[in-house]
């Protein structure tokens, strides 16, 4: 059943039951985008640190503290694929990214619900974007000790 707004009638339009139903609907799925379960974050054996891509385009959490020897897991919660790179030939701006001195650069895809790994063997920072939403500022950071 169509259902008329205060200017509906003025513009010749209505919103359908249906219509509001569905805006409702993903106007929810929108809030909870970025949401993720505690279990989802958790460490599998020989990962020490698991970085989320989110639906808002942003790695989370955006800076993680590891050991040198440590492994980290990027897991792609969003439906829409991404990259995890840390090399200023590849980036839009090569200032996104910083390796410590003599520490090769890296990238590699992050498919819709996939994971990526990668094992930091020298300590330092590591300033790392998603080549396809580097403009819209999704970068992370992985500072890694000396133990």
């Amino acid at each position: 059943m169509p259902v008329s707004s205060p200017d509906a009638a003025s513009a010749g339009s209505c919103v359908s039951r249906r219509q509001v139903l569905g805006l409702a609907a993903l106007s929810g799925l929108a809030a909870l985008g970025g949401c993720a379960t505690a279990g989802s974050t958790s460490p599998p054996p020989g990962v020490a640190a698991v970085i989320s891509a989110t639906t808002l385009l942003a790695f989370s959490p955006a800076v993680v503290t590891i050991k040198v020897g440590d492994t980290v897991e990027w897991r792609n919660a969003s439906p829409f694929g991404h990259t995890v790179t840390a090399d200023p030939s590849l980036a839009k701006n090569a200032a996104n990214v910083r390796l410590p001195r003599g520490a090769g650069p890296f990238s590699g895809p992050l498919p819709a619900g996939g994971t990526y790994r990668r094992k930091f063997t020298r300590p330092g920072t590591y300033d790392y974007v998603c080549l396809p939403h580097e403009g819209a500022g999704m970068k992370g950071r992985v500072v890694v000790t000396a133990g």
